[in-house]
């Protein structure tokens, strides 16, 4: 609700911080962390380490030093980007159509 915050900022350059993560699939070290219980099979995630280099507020740091992702703030990240890049496509788009009617009045003239 927009009643609990404050300070609001639109996110910028969301499109480059989400091209400079890696996804990964990974296995869990489950013979060097025994008593996490982690899930047996193949994983799909991010390290938490690289997506904190590109968006720290996604990242949360335990007690013990230990990073997790906090996946669920990852979906405005990504909305943003998908903006930045529909963005970019119109303005290509733009482009593509002067250049056509350049080259139509080329035609044109020959």
């Amino acid at each position: 609700d927009l009643r609990f915050k404050e300070n609001i900022l639109p996110l910028n350059n969301s499109l480059d911080k989400i091209l400079n993560i890696q996804p990964v699939s990974f296995d869990w070290n489950k013979n060097g962390y025994p008593d996490m219980n982690f899930d047996p099979s193949r994983q799909i995630g991010l390290v938490a380490q690289e997506v904190e280099k590109q968006i720290p507020e996604l990242v949360h740091t335990d007690i013990n030093g230990y990073k997790a992702v906090a996946y669920d703030k990852l979906t405005a990240v990504l909305v943003e980007a998908v903006k930045e890049q529909q963005a970019q496509m119109r303005n290509q788009q733009k482009k593509i159509e002067i250049l056509e009617l350049k080259l139509k009045e080329l035609d044109e003239k020959n």
